[in-house]
């Protein structure tokens, strides 16, 4: 067992990630990783706490950075972490300023003592600062407000507000060789100290409260629990609802990535023939130790994107989980908030659309193409729905409200499905924002 490691440290440690990140330009995750890895001294409770620390500042972003306190103390060239970090254990954590300026001692692992100049700043704060309830604290870059305004309209608040809140870890139990009860008794046997229970909606997920370091466990090196958040368990769900069974149901997941959906899918049926394809060798890698993992060796074949054009094929579904802005999973990874622009936007538009197109030769006639995004916003949603229905006539919107009923319940259809397509939210469903349209390709087509 480890020393826990002091309030004064884990904010220190915070605002040296945080600087890693904000003024060197640094990965977050790949930051965060390495800081884990080098810092043995420290226990599941300080990582998780000094991890919330800084993702948290993320999420909380503009309206910790759009005071005028905050803005004339880093006007003169000062890195922005230590006062993001600093007016985050403030207003967000409610440390007072008293206990602020304690834990800033300057002795031996704690944060140098607060200047003059950070304690005017800190004193200078207005209530309207303080208000976690004015526009500014639903933390929207300046640059996203009209798409974001344009997809959710009045729930745009409760929208920005859901994401402020960390995100659960979600699993996806593997059907073929484990139940969820029996994946909830090990879980609770091998994590004591975390909260686990099934997922709201998915038959298939179990939500922890805690984050969960699984890889030296039995459980996941098996194959039978692996990381899925819900959304993308509910569209596999959903695509082996939708495609009638045969012997061999042929699928492709276009842009595989790590394989998470396709194997999922695979897991659902023995019925399933999975083909998964992605252009980088990497995702691919990550894919096939996954699928040698969960034996899946008889239902999931991994074929390199080029390799997949030269050998063709038709395919009774067909995946498409595009490359997006990630727009709906931002409480996940809010840094990449400020790194997003109407132009950026536009740029995966085009990728996506080019995608599908590609895409679209693989579903054979009576044939399904699924086209999920983890983006909220129209351009990458509605309007790529509209614009494949004109470029491809011989497909067909199909409409998801059945299947959605007969899978999850009337409350939820009704809650999520708009114009045939599915719409998750954290504030709605509570899990990552996430878009599915699906497309039927006419027979004789």
């Amino acid at each position: 067992m480890f020393p826990a490691v002091k309030p004064a440290a884990r904010l220190q440690t915070a605002i040296e990630l945080s600087a890693v990140i904000y003024d060197e330009g640094g990965a977050p995750e790949e930051t965060l990783l390495r800081w884990r890895r080098s810092s043995r001294y420290a226990g599941s409770s300080d990582r998780r706490a000094i991890d919330d620390k800084v993702y948290g500042a993320a999420r909380a972003y503009e309206f910790l950075t759009a005071s005028v306190a905050f803005q004339q103390l880093c006007k003169d060239g000062q890195g922005v972490s230590r006062p993001l970090l600093l007016f985050y254990t403030h207003l967000i954590e409610g440390v007072s300023l008293e206990e602020l300026d304690a834990l800033c001692s300057g002795e031996r692992h704690a944060p140098q003592p607060l200047s003059d100049r950070e304690k005017a700043a800190l004193h200078a704060l207005t209530p309207e600062d303080r208000d976690p309830k004015t526009a500014k604290s639903l933390n929207v870059p300046e640059a996203l407000r009209t798409l974001y305004t344009e997809a959710l309209g009045e729930k745009e608040a409760d929208f920005h507000r859901a994401g402020a809140e960390r995100a659960p870890t979600m699993l996806r139990i593997d059907p073929r060789l484990t139940d969820r009860e029996s994946a909830l008794t090990l879980l609770r046997k091998e994590f004591p100290n975390a909260v686990f229970t099934a997922a709201a909606h998915s038959p298939i997920g179990i939500r922890a409260e805690n984050a969960l370091d699984l890889r030296n466990h039995a459980i996941y090196q098996n194959g039978a629990v692996d990381l899925q958040d819900e959304s993308g368990q509910i569209a596999c769900i959903l695509a082996n609802a939708v495609t009638p069974v045969k012997e061999k149901t042929k699928s492709l997941d276009y842009c595989a990535g790590g394989g998470g959906k396709a194997l999922t899918l695979a897991s659902l049926g023995q019925h399933w023939r999975v083909t998964g394809s992605d252009v980088s060798a990497a995702r691919l890698a990550a894919f096939r130790e996954r699928a040698e993992r969960g034996h899946f060796e008889e239902q999931v074949f991994i074929v390199e994107q080029n390799k997949l054009f030269a050998q063709g094929g038709k395919f009774d579904a067909v995946i498409v989980d595009a490359p997006c802005s990630g727009s709906g999973a931002l409480r996940r990874n809010p840094f990449d908030k400020r790194r997003l622009t109407p132009e950026k936007i536009a740029e995966y538009q085009i990728l996506q659309r080019k995608i599908m197109r590609n895409s679209a030769d693989f579903v054979t006639p009576g044939g399904f193409l699924f086209y999920f995004t983890c983006s909220i916003f129209i351009p990458e949603n509605e309007a790529n729905v509209t614009h494949f229905l004109a470029e491809f006539p011989d497909f067909s919107l199909f409409d998801l409200t059945n299947a959605t009923t007969d899978r999850f319940g009337k409350a939820f259809a009704e809650k999520t499905i708009r114009e045939g397509c599915m719409h998750l939210s954290p504030h709605e469903t509570d899990t990552d924002g996430f878009f599915i349209a699906c497309f039927y390709r006419k027979n004789g087509a």
